[in-house]
């Protein structure tokens, strides 16, 4: 309601268009993760959404109990996590597809 009300308050916004605003159903909630990777040595790892570049890992061992929080910049997308790095995707700015490798270091 917030976000609804910050947008058809504004004059420069056209008649149409705010009724339009009005009419449309914004979500309440939001999912608290929205990536999931289990690594090789059985942590799970969870994609926080985040509204800043990049992307935000909780990292859970086989027992439930978060080991750490770890970010990759942006527009890297992990895809394998091993004992000591994570393998993701990169896109360059001409799309090309680059395979990347980070150290991982999480506490026992």
């Amino acid at each position: 309601d917030r976000m609804r009300a910050a947008i058809t308050g504004r004059r420069t916004v056209p008649p149409s268009l705010r009724q339009a605003i009005r009419d449309t159903e914004f979500p309440t909630h939001f999912p608290p993760v929205d990536g999931l990777l289990v690594s090789e040595l059985g942590d799970v790892w969870l994609r926080r959404p985040l509204d800043v570049a990049g992307s935000e890992w909780i990292v859970l061992g086989s027992d439930g109990r978060r080991r750490a929080t770890v970010r990759f910049p942006d527009g890297v997308e992990p895809r394998f996590i091993g004992k000591d790095s994570a393998w993701g995707t990169s896109r360059s700015e001409f799309d090309e597809l680059s395979l990347v490798e980070f150290e991982v270091r999480l506490d026992p």
